[in-house]
């Protein structure tokens, strides 16, 4: 007997048993949702200046009206500077000179020097951060930036690894682990007594936090029917982690406590170990059919069902075993490498410009994480930033499976690059930022929904020989992007709009190099590399009906996909979702994939 057939006749393929699980594994996502957008808070930006002794018993403005020299920035706007302090020996002027201080009379001729007192902290919306902890400031000030960096590196190893740990020993096992992780590095960052470990922590933390969210969502779709796993949705468990943390980081404003309240209701979790049972999807395929019977049995019973008294896996052995054999003798003969991908004109001129892709989506995406740099409050900013990915969800759920996956993919990435080309005026109007936050906000959206679309895109693009290559080279080239545009949003200080005509100039050229590439929604999907050589053309599209006329049936790309952060999961889990059912060990090689918040 099959497991989808025991699964959806007998056991109910999305009854209250799964809804049960379904809400308890869905929370489990959004802590990792808060972890990704916690460098905002962590490394949030604090206001400073030098610190000197001998006026410390000043207010800050008096401070810095005495001492900090006053620089023009871009925007044409003086400010005090952060690193530099004009060196006269204040101790020698009495209270009553310091309070009537003239600047122009004073510090005439008086030398700058850099801070050598360390800093004063403006600590009005943060009261500590990164920043202020290790004076991440000046000439280290890079440092700050390189967190996220190491975050999204953790991201990358999580992601890679939580496959292979889920399948080795198991879905429950490998979740409750990943929890245990989380917890014990997250809340071990608050305690770290210098700024490598802290990284440390950071990198396990991204790590963990990723794969939990990645075998959360295997096991929520091994454990429902196959009709309902288009319609399974994690992302509104992860992006509310994007607004709770906006209120735990209001109230939570030093950087030691509010690591602390992120790491805490991870300890909720550890209930899961004796609340919610292996997957009986990987029990079958380890052969332990007794255990997985047993579990079958008592969701079937929740869900008011009734099992049948006799039920044997044993057929199902012998296909996966058969099936295996076979995919390693396919794999000698058919398996592609990276070569592949550059050997004929179309394919490799598809590949170059969903790599571009991939890359400049990254790139704004991981940077667009970062609403602590926008003008305003940081806390709205997060929230916002949410809401602009909610938007861009919607806008893929509603529209990839009917227009298709091209024209959604054109209009999301010149949408978002003019977006972000817009913001240049504003960049010099200081009361005009929150254009600047309206703007980037509108520009995330775009970015969100392309990032969104490529997996699916990307996969169903390419042949079935190198399908996974692609997919698996074009990921990496996101993941390695996502992590560079933390430094590269740095070059604002090279000129000010310098990060927004890169960014929106090269996205929207990336939505004009789409136009180039096929539709894929209702064809056939490549096979061999003639084909995917063929593909897009009327020649590809003839002989695809002949073949559907032949053989009765056709396997196409619907509208069932799955998008990079899983947030909709398709019914077609390997190659063609018709038969997908057929095998109790799906490929779920396309779910691991990482969230860039994240």
């Amino acid at each position: 007997m099959r497991f989808d057939e025991v699964l959806q006749e007998h056991v109910g393929g999305f009854g209250p048993y799964q809804w049960g699980l379904y809400i308890l594994i869905g929370l489990s996502a959004m802590p990792s949702g808060w972890q990704s957008m916690a460098n905002n808070y962590l490394v949030g930006r604090q206001q400073h200046w030098c610190n000197v002794p001998a006026l410390s018993n000043l207010s800050h403005a008096r401070q810095k009206y005495i001492s900090i020299p006053l620089d023009r920035q871009q925007d044409g706007s003086d400010r005090y500077t952060s690193c530099h302090y004009y060196s006269l020996n204040y101790s020698e002027y009495s209270y009553e000179e310091l309070m009537s201080w003239n600047r122009s009379v004073r510090l005439n001729g008086a030398r700058r020097i850099k801070c050598d007192s360390g800093w004063v902290y403006d600590r009005s919306l943060h009261v500590s951060t990164l920043l202020s902890k290790w004076d991440i400031v000046c000439d280290i000030d890079w440092q700050g930036p390189l967190v996220s960096t190491i975050y999204i590196g953790g991201m990358l190893v999580g992601s890679l690894l939580s496959g292979v740990i889920s399948d080795r020993f198991g879905r429950k096992v490998a979740l409750m682990a990943m929890i245990v992780i989380e917890f014990i590095f997250a809340f071990a960052g608050a305690f770290m007594p210098n700024y490598p470990l802290f990284c440390i922590c950071r990198f396990a933390v991204g790590g963990s936090a990723i794969a939990i969210y990645i075998i959360a969502l295997v096991y929520i779709v091994e454990n429902i029917g196959a009709v309902y796993r288009s319609k399974v949705f994690i992302a509104p468990f992860f992006l509310s982690g994007y607004a709770v943390l906006s209120g735990l980081a209001y109230g939570a404003r030093e950087f030691e406590n509010l690591q602390v309240v992120m790491a805490v209701p991870r300890l909720v979790f550890f209930s899961f170990f004796w609340i919610i049972p292996e997957s009986p999807r990987w029990l079958v395929s380890q052969k332990r059919q007794d255990e997985a019977i047993k579990i079958l049995t008592y969701m079937a019973e929740v869900n008011g069902r009734t099992m049948p008294d006799k039920i044997d896996f044993t057929e199902e052995y012998i296909k996966n075993d058969t099936i295996d054999k076979l995919d390693g003798e396919n794999d000698s003969r058919t398996k592609g490498t990276i070569v592949d991908l550059v050997r004929t004109p179309r394919i490799r001129a598809r590949y170059f410009i969903m790599c571009t892709i991939w890359f400049v989506t990254a790139v704004y995406y991981g940077l667009s994480l970062n609403s602590g740099g926008l003008a305003g409050s940081v806390f709205v900013n997060t929230t916002i930033s949410a809401v602009a990915d909610i938007i861009a969800w919607l806008f893929c759920i509603n529209s990839i499976g009917r227009v298709g996956r091209k024209w959604p993919l054109v209009g999301a990435l010149i949408f978002g690059g003019i977006a972000c080309l817009l913001c240049i005026p504003f960049l010099y109007q200081r009361n005009l930022q929150y254009f600047v936050v309206i703007l980037s906000n509108v520009g995330k959206i775009g970015a969100a929904a392309s990032f969104q679309i490529i997996y699916t895109y990307t996969s169903e693009m390419f042949p079935t020989g190198i399908r996974a290559v692609t997919v698996g080279s074009a990921s990496m080239v996101a993941r390695i992007s996502a992590m560079a545009s933390q430094q590269l949003g740095q070059l604002d200080s090279v000129w000010l709009p310098l990060p927004s005509v890169i960014f929106g100039s090269t996205t929207v050229v990336s939505g004009f190099l789409a136009l180039f590439l096929p539709e894929t929604l209702g064809k056939k999907l490549p096979e061999t590399i003639e084909d995917g050589e063929l593909f897009g053309t009327k020649k590809y599209d003839d002989q695809s009906m002949e073949i559907a006329q032949r053989n009765g049936r056709i396997h196409t790309a619907t509208d069932a996909g799955h998008d990079n952060h899983g947030y909709v999961v398709g019914e077609r889990l390997k190659e063609n979702n018709e038969d997908s059912s057929s095998n109790v060990k799906p490929n779920y090689d396309n779910l691991n994939t990482e969230v860039t918040r994240i």
